[in-house]
């Protein structure tokens, strides 16, 4: 999707420290306003939630390098500085936190100092640190500097007290590393959400060891505004990117700043992500723009978030889901120990929660082509804002997954529907447009390519036969493409999805030469799929596979948790040889194949041109 349809938040001097102004038009529910501070809190307060305190306590606890030899081993497998700072930052917690079994342990303390001599080791000559493949990183830098803060700040806490060794130790290592990430390799960044890591890492860095670079450094990032689109999704439309780095960022961005501008984009991404997330809290991500677009992704590293604004606004759909998060045990939740001791008003008691009523219609068209529809009881995804048919390739940073429908009902989870014809190697459809009629969801998708015709003029004839080397849009050849003319070969589909009673259909008109085309459906979790006609095993199926069918004739049906989706086709091709999904040549050429949904998967066949239909009962 084009980003002319951004909207930018612009924040004013970090230095003036409560100077906002809006530098571009902005949503408006993005205006800067007067920051409000979380109430102070002490953690001896009778609005501090003790039970969750302790909870957390001793999940940090569990996951603690506390015994004999344990940081040795840790370090001997190699960790980067980032993954350092974070035990190190656990280990000060347990240390410092009353509720931690290991509260005042002089030996928690060393283990701590011990990992941090070990992060200083780490940076490099010019003061950053690597990591993976990004060398010599500032953002990536940053994401340590955010830790060691936390680290400073529960030290200046009357937990803190008996740290001289890893307040020495931070001294040392935080300003060096601040001054590197504003210094070197002109204090760049990779990608959007790196800017605003930087910029509240700077500003944290500077309110402990003040310094005047870091300020200007991060009123330059922020002086090109926000990425934010008026729903509240962030360009990325990642929810791992949001709710690992650009919330967290704005949330200590704004603090710095007092500007309450930027609490309002926080709120406002919050309230976008509850509507695109499921009764057990996963969240939808097809739309994303980076990694999380291939992968399934629970709403768990938003908990502190939802946590600060059930605080801030008494909210109570906030609060429930940041309980249920809870509830869910994961494996890393005490990490966010440290977090809430360094920001004690995160510990107090939440109102009493209520579950968050997901609208009947969630309309994301205008920054990501999403919409959610719920129908039959289950919720119905359309989704038509891929990055591919606009740049012609597959790259981190675009929207390239070409599922396009996606429906769950309960334990019922189709998460998966894609289709491709067998179409000149150009991959699955990806649709572009998607509009509404009279209930209908009509998506449109296309291929073009074609074949070149003789270059026409004497002067475009060379005598020695040396053509440019240019791009056809699937393929280089020295065939100089832009002075000929091409004889054009399309492969033109309408998607039109219509909800009908307790299910919905899919129909399929497609034009183009004659072209077997393959639908594909993944089914998640545990279920058992059955037919009622010929069906056999799938040839070379994906490796996210658990089984793989390819459905000749009859239909089908998937049943799991006491319900089922029973499927029936019209437009089959049952002689249709060698069913696959074709990835494209741009994954076949590598011999590589395109990610797919973990679970079963069905192909059906049929061919263009014309009409195919999938009709879905909900049993």
């Amino acid at each position: 999707m084009p980003l002319s349809r951004r909207s930018f938040l612009g924040v004013g001097s970090a230095a003036a420290l409560g100077a906002a102004a809006v530098t571009g038009q902005g949503p408006a529910w993005a205006r800067p306003q007067a920051y409000e501070p979380l109430p102070e809190t002490d953690l001896g307060d009778e609005t501090i939630d003790a039970e969750f305190l302790e909870d957390l306590a001793g999940r940090n606890d569990a996951a603690l390098l506390a015994g004999a030899g344990a940081v040795q081993d840790y370090l001997s497998g190699g960790p980067a500085a980032r993954w350092c700072v974070v035990e190190a930052k656990k280990l000060v917690a347990a240390y410092s936190g009353r509720h931690s079994a290991h509260h005042r342990d002089a030996e928690i303390a060393a283990r701590a100092d011990e990992l941090l001599a070990h992060v200083q080791d780490l940076q490099t000559e010019v003061g950053l640190f690597d990591a993976g493949n990004n060398l010599e990183s500032p953002p990536d830098s940053c994401f340590s500097l955010t830790d060691l803060v936390i680290i400073r700040m529960l030290i200046d806490a009357e937990e803190g007290d008996g740290l001289d060794a890893v307040t020495t130790r931070l001294d040392e290592l935080v300003p060096s590393v601040a001054r590197a990430v504003v210094e070197v390799h002109g204090g760049g960044v990779h990608t959007a959400n790196h800017r605003w890591e930087v910029a509240g890492a700077l500003l944290a860095v500077n309110a402990h060891w003040p310094d005047e670079a870091l300020v200007t450094r991060a009123e330059e990032w922020l002086a090109e505004g926000i990425d934010v689109f008026d729903d509240g999704q962030y360009s990325e439309r990642s929810a791992q990117y949001a709710s690992e780095v650009v919330n967290p960022s704005l949330l200590r961005i704004a603090e710095h700043t007092q500007d309450g501008g930027l609490l309002e984009l926080v709120r406002g991404n919050l309230r976008v992500t509850q509507d695109i997330t499921d009764d057990d809290g996963t969240v939808q991500t097809v739309q994303s723009r980076r990694q999380d677009q291939w992968r399934r992704r629970n709403d768990s590293r938003y908990v502190l978030q939802l946590r600060e604004f059930a605080i801030r606004d008494d909210d109570a759909a906030f609060a429930r889901r940041a309980e249920e998060i809870l509830d869910e045990k994961h494996e890393w939740i005490g990490e966010i120990y440290a977090d809430v001791l360094a920001r004690p008003a995160l510990a107090r008691r939440l109102p009493e929660g209520s579950p968050h009523e997901v609208p009947d219609r969630v309309d994301l068209l205008e920054s990501s082509g999403l919409l959610r529809l719920q129908t039959g009881g289950g919720t119905l995804t359309c989704f038509a804002g891929s990055d591919h048919p606009e740049f012609g390739r597959t790259a981190s940073g675009l929207s390239t997954n070409p599922t396009f429908l996606q429906y769950r009902r309960g334990a019922i989870e189709l998460s998966s529907v894609r289709i491709a014809p067998r179409f000149f190697s150009m991959g699955p459809l990806r649709p572009h447009e998607l509009t509404e009629h009279r209930g209908t969801v009509q998506m449109q998708a296309a291929h073009s390519t074609g074949y070149h015709r003789p270059l026409r003029g004497r002067s475009r004839i060379r005598q020695d036969g040396v053509y440019d080397l240019e791009d056809d849009g699937r393929f280089y050849s020295a065939m100089s493409f832009s002075d000929r003319k091409l004889a054009e070969v399309r492969f033109d589909a309408s998607l039109a999805v219509t909800p009908e009673g307790p299910g919905w259909s899919l129909q399929v008109e497609a034009e183009s030469p004659s072209a077997v085309t393959v639908l594909q459906l993944v089914f998640a979790g545990d279920g058992e799929l059955t037919f009622d006609g010929d069906h056999s095993d799938a040839q070379n199926p994906p490796p996210e596979a658990t089984a793989a069918q390819v459905l000749r004739s009859g239909g089908a049906r998937w049943s799991a948790g006491g319900e089922s989706l029973a499927l029936s086709f019209e437009g089959v091709d049952a002689e249709a040889r060698d069913v696959a999904l074709d990835s494209g040549e741009e994954y076949s050429y590598l011999g590589g194949q395109m990610p797919t949904s973990e679970g079963t998967v069905l192909l059906v066949p049929f061919r263009a041109p014309g009409t195919f239909t999938m009709r879905v009962a909900v049993g």
